[in-house]
């Protein structure tokens, strides 16, 4: 069986930042030593998964994934948009949400013409869980550093997903889909990424194992 490398994304904090921040004006903080978790079990079972299922499985569970991770990223956003220190990440926050919720609509609307109303009634976004809330809350560097942590945890699986999706779709749109959604997380941790060296001096590197990062 071909196995899945998933991101995995560690984080390492300098004393200094290096050169290339881009950002204004770099605030550093201390932060903790080491903070790491392994990605949602299901989440990488689901990108393995792929290369056993037929056409229309795959791109019914890649839709349906998106749809359930789209929930998370919304819940945690609509929290960032009016709580995070930095007005450029209130409105990246802002941004994400419409988005998002836009991706869900054209998912679901594509499930009923596609699969009939019983997939469209069995994938419907649900309430984001109250605990990825409080976890953001209780997060020891806090709020703002937890949500992009947690953002790019979320988008990394998101991105897993996509990547294997895209080769087993037999309708264009889908597929498109699939690669708008490779290109658009990657651009996103990208930022994230920049945001929190420049800012926390938290520099998050993507290698190639099965793990990620959350404070």
């Amino acid at each position: 069986m071909r196995r899945t490398i998933l991101p995995s994304l560690v984080v390492m904090l300098p004393a200094l930042l290096g050169a290339g921040c881009v950002c204004a004006s770099p605030v550093l903080v201390a932060m903790p030593q080491c903070v790491s978790v392994t990605m949602q079990p299901d989440v990488q079972q689901i990108a393995e998964s792929f290369g056993q299922m037929s056409t229309d499985a795959a791109e019914l569970s890649f839709m349906q994934s998106m749809i359930r991770l789209d929930s998370g990223a919304i819940g945690m956003s609509e929290q960032a948009a009016s709580r995070a220190t930095h007005p450029e990440l209130r409105q990246f926050a802002q941004h994400l949400v419409n988005k998002r919720n836009t991706e869900q609509d054209r998912f679901l609307s594509w499930i009923l013409a596609l699969y009939g109303d019983g997939a469209y009634s069995a994938s419907k976004p649900m309430a984001v869980d109250s605990q990825v809330i409080r976890r953001l809350d209780s997060c020891n560097c806090g709020f703002e550093v937890g949500y992009m942590l947690a953002m790019i945890r979320h988008d990394a699986g998101a991105l897993a997903i996509a990547s294997e999706a895209g080769r087993q779709s037999a309708h264009g749109r889908i597929e498109q889909a699939a690669s708008d959604v490779v290109r658009g997380r990657s651009d996103d941790i990208a930022r994230l990424r920049n945001w929190l060296a420049c800012w926390y001096g938290i520099s998050v590197s993507v290698v190639g194992s099965g793990q990620c990062i959350q404070c």
